[in-house]
């Protein structure tokens, strides 16, 4: 794990490699629905098993083939396979990309960042479409950060560390893309009962990564703040571990893990921004005064630093572990 995340920040893994593997199983993905569904549950869960299940378990066959000729060929192959399916700097760009607009107080350049981040505009477009702060930009920012450092990272070190060789990383990695696919676009309305099945795999794998990554978050920032959002985001939504990780992190970081995420205030019509016919088509950063950016930027800061300490914890136990296994 050392290795490969070191290997990371030295040369970030690219998005070609999850891009060609999708490319290249596609087609399986995409056209097993339409073999297997015959409107009964376990036709669903064969599916998933199939394109879930077979990838891991020939990550593991490889990794233990390899081991039986050279201890450093298994070595390789696993560093290799966690390169490419832990992401933290496949993410960690674009959240940079956000702190650095609101460190220049360019709201317009924060708000595009964040808008092509989430894939679409940060609020509904019209006439009537509100401003938004930099502090709603950089709560924003921070709760999609924390979910994708969840889905990039501690989710598949967690199965890694758990299932032997570099079976654990492609099982949640195979199951993340597999909702994905699953879940998007017209297949969800053909096949309902595959994109439950996905969906519902994935919070499975999500459920102990997640609560971990919580307690990581309390131990290493405010834990009274961390265990509150948890406990309310719990009872809010007990079913959704991402959400209550992301507001596990908020009360670490000493936000208000329970408010909402969008908190815009409306825009004057009139003010810059406004084209002749009332549209809103651009950020405007006027108006905000360098306390509001400053306060934006040390919380981005903050939740960056969260994730590291928090990381370092993981690893600090995994190694722990493994040296009293």
């Amino acid at each position: 794990m050392v290795f490969a995340l070191l290997l990371e920040q030295w040369r970030p893994a690219t998005h070609w490699p999850l891009q060609r593997i999708d490319a290249l199983l596609r087609t399986a993905i995409d056209g097993l629905p339409e073999r297997l569904d015959g409107g009964r549950e376990w036709h669903a869960w064969l599916g998933w098993s199939l394109v879930v299940g077979l990838p891991a378990l020939l990550a593991w066959v490889v990794g233990a083939a390899l081991g039986l000729l050279l201890g450093l060929l298994c070595f390789l192959f696993i560093v290799a396979v966690l390169y490419f399916t832990l992401g933290f700097r496949l993410f960690s760009h674009r959240f940079t990309a956000v702190r650095d607009g609101l460190a220049a107080r360019r709201l317009d350049l924060a708000g595009a960042a964040l808008a092509e981040w989430q894939g679409g505009p940060l609020a509904p477009i019209g006439a009537a479409m509100p401003a938004t702060t930099p502090e709603t930009i950089a709560r924003q920012a921070i709760e999609r950060g924390i979910g994708e450092a969840g889905r990039w990272l501690f989710g598949g070190l967690f199965w890694f560390a758990l299932l032997p060789g570099a079976s654990g990383a492609v099982l949640y990695r195979a199951a993340d893309r597999v909702a994905l696919r699953w879940s998007a676009g017209a297949r969800a309305p053909l096949h309902p009962g595959f994109a439950l099945v996905s969906a519902a795999a994935l919070r499975w794998l999500d459920e102990l990564p997640a609560r971990l990554a919580a307690g990581g978050f309390a131990l290493v920032g405010d834990f009274s703040g961390a265990v509150e959002g948890w406990q309310g985001e719990g009872r809010e939504r007990p079913g959704e571990p991402q959400a209550q990780m992301v507001a596990a992190a908020l009360g670490a970081l000493g936000m208000n893990a329970n408010a909402p995420g969008v908190d815009r205030v409306p825009a004057r019509e009139g003010s810059a921004g406004f084209d002749a016919s009332g549209t809103f088509d651009a950020f405007d950063g006027a108006g905000w005064d360098a306390d509001s950016y400053a306060v934006a930027v040390r919380q981005m800061d903050g939740a960056a630093s969260l994730v590291w300490r928090s990381l370092l914890v993981w690893l600090a136990v995994m190694g722990i572990a493994a040296l009293m296994v």
